[in-house]
């Protein structure tokens, strides 16, 4: 079971960070938490169950870049409730004090990098026949000086540190009489949040008592703590998958910006500028355009007025953008480049687009480019241009794109809409 569960983590983990980290930042620490704590249980597996000495061998060659890796799960779970809580995902200039652990045991390790695959082949041997063997397996210069024992549980316990921290940073948040300016869709993320340090509470406290009933003697209710860890590592596995079936997740807590306020009054005074370069023609344009009094949309239960200004505001200012600039003309247009062009965060974005629009950034691109590819047909231009010359003047980036995204959108093929258009 550990070993599927440890592989099971490494998958999920990659899919993780491979989809979601282009979007939301903050999912990148949680998808390598989630990766390395993967490795570290498929490392206990191999060393003290499996006892296969061919990985081991494989295992004792990687430990300088898998330990370097498991003294990161701590920041990496700290840094993840941090960029949530505060809705910002970028590392400060002290974070790089929580790299020394994993940076002293990587440069101590140089020596195991160039061990002779002899030594390595029998102390993977022995280790196989008994795992407290690996006592005697020194990849590290740290190994002459702190004994096997406290080098191996300094890792648990290092997270334990941290999740300790993270809890006491989130007990703070959720007291804090503020915590109402996150987006009500995302008020469940307080719960998450809770089972997720809660579940790492649980795991690393229970392993940690293990190691001790591994180098100090046996105690009384290793089968309670062996329980505790397979309801901790399911919790987490559970989280894991989470993402998959609940995308909202990956939000974290979006909040109303500082200074929404302001921006709200200056929209409702057409006092509203698009933060990218500007032209009398455009400025012209924007003013036209901008309503003096914005239509909100009708209220939801519980949902915040500032909160409902905030969101149509980000489609005030989207629309506008589309409209005046044409970015989605680009090809490689994409919502990181609307995130600069609007100066909004990139998953305010993603949260507008799915609970509000209710559709991808892909889709709502994509029909912008759509109208104006109808556009040029409308004009005349596909007497002298062929259908996927307009499809790449319009943005889209093959023929085949530009024929699926029409069809989609429109429900009729380009052909078929040029033949019941009027003749230009």
């Amino acid at each position: 079971m550990i070993l599927f569960l440890a592989i099971n983590g490494i998958f999920l983990s990659v899919i993780l960070l491979y989809f979601s980290t282009k979007r939301y930042k903050s999912s990148v620490y949680l998808g390598l938490f989630f990766l390395f704590v993967s490795f570290y249980g498929l490392y206990q597996y191999v060393l003290t169950i499996s006892g296969d000495s061919i990985f081991i061998q494989i295992l004792l060659f990687l430990i300088p870049i898998l330990v370097t890796s498991f003294y990161l799960i701590g920041p990496l779970l700290y840094w993840y409730i941090r960029s949530v809580i505060t809705d910002d995902h970028r590392l400060k200039r002290t974070d790089l004090w929580h790299f020394l652990p994993s940076v002293v045991f990587f440069l101590s390790s140089f020596p195991a990098l160039i061990f002779p695959p002899d030594h390595i082949a029998e102390a993977a041997n022995d280790i196989a026949l008994k795992a407290e063997a690996m006592g005697n397996y020194h990849p590290s210069l740290l190994s002459s000086f702190i004994s096997y024992p406290a080098f191996f549980i300094s890792r648990p316990l290092l997270v334990l540190g941290y999740t300790i921290t993270s809890i006491f940073h989130l007990t703070r948040y959720l007291k804090r009489s503020d915590t109402h300016a996150v987006f009500s869709g995302q008020q469940f993320m307080g719960k998450w949040l809770v089972t997720l340090l809660g579940s790492s509470f649980l795991l690393v406290s229970s392993y940690i008592l293990l190691m001790f009933d591994f180098t100090l003697g046996k105690i009384d209710f290793e089968l309670i703590l062996l329980t505790f860890q397979i309801i901790s590592v399911s919790a987490l596995t559970g989280l894991l998958i989470s993402p998959i079936f609940f995308p909202s997740v990956l939000y974290g807590l979006p909040r109303f910006p500082d200074n929404g306020n302001e921006i709200i009054a200056s929209a409702s005074q057409s006092q509203f500028r698009l933060l990218t370069p500007k032209s009398k023609e455009n400025d012209k344009l924007i003013e036209d355009e901008v309503m003096t009094e914005p239509i909100l949309p009708e209220a939801k239960p519980g949902v915040p007025a500032f909160e409902l200004h905030y969101l149509h505001l980000i489609g005030l200012r989207t629309e506008e953008c589309m409209k005046v600039y044409q970015p989605y003309l680009q090809q490689d247009f994409n919502m990181a480049q609307l995130s600069v062009m609007l100066k909004i965060p990139q998953h305010h974005l993603a949260y507008y687009f799915r609970e509000v629009k209710q559709m991808s950034f892909t889709d709502f691109r994509n029909s912008w480019r759509v109208d104006h590819a109808k556009q040029l047909i409308l004009e005349g231009k596909s007497n002298s241009l062929t259908l996927e010359a307009i499809g790449i003047l319009s943005g889209f980036s093959s023929r085949n794109t530009f024929l699926n995204a029409f069809k989609k959108t429109e429900g009729v093929t380009p052909n078929d809409f040029k033949s019941q258009a009027p003749e230009a």
